[in-house]
């Protein structure tokens, strides 16, 4: 099913849109068809365009676009945001350990362009290997191993 076609299916323009699109391109797909329709980008699966476009057609005034994705691709799709009106709001990087790469990052964009963007940071796992606080703490809710 379409964007388009989804949205019909609404009562109404949407407060916010959280999207974890697909983000390996030209890359080699896994042997796993379901981890490979999830995390790499086909013919078939929504572009960066397609994500933005409807945002921005679908999103009340003052409605939120969330994103997860790899910073490279981030660093995309923030770009191509700007540009289809929906600038970056906020920033969370994510790191699995403390001092670590930042391994995704996670976008709120909007209709208008904050003075400043709000950065912060999320460490998945301790020094000692358990889950930090603020993981705990983020997806409790939603993780039941957690």
């Amino acid at each position: 099913m379409s964007l388009a076609a989804y949205a019909a299916t609404q009562p109404a323009p949407f407060s916010h849109i959280i999207c974890n699109p697909p983000f390996f391109r030209r890359s080699l797909a896994p042997p796993n068809a379901a981890r490979a329709t999830a995390r790499h980008e086909s013919e078939s699966s929504l572009t960066f365009g397609d994500i933005i476009a409807f945002a921005a057609s679908y999103l009340l005034p003052a409605g939120k676009l969330t994103v997860l994705l790899p910073p490279p691709e981030m660093q995309q799709f923030e770009q191509a945001a700007a540009a289809g009106g929906l600038p970056v709001q906020t920033r969370l990087l994510v790191q699995h350990r403390p001092g670590g790469r930042v391994t995704r990052c996670i976008s709120e964009f909007g209709r208008d362009a904050p003075a400043s963007i709000q950065a912060r940071a999320l460490v998945i796992q301790a020094t000692d290997g358990a889950y930090s606080a603020a993981f705990r703490a983020l997806l409790s809710g939603f993780y039941l191993a957690l």
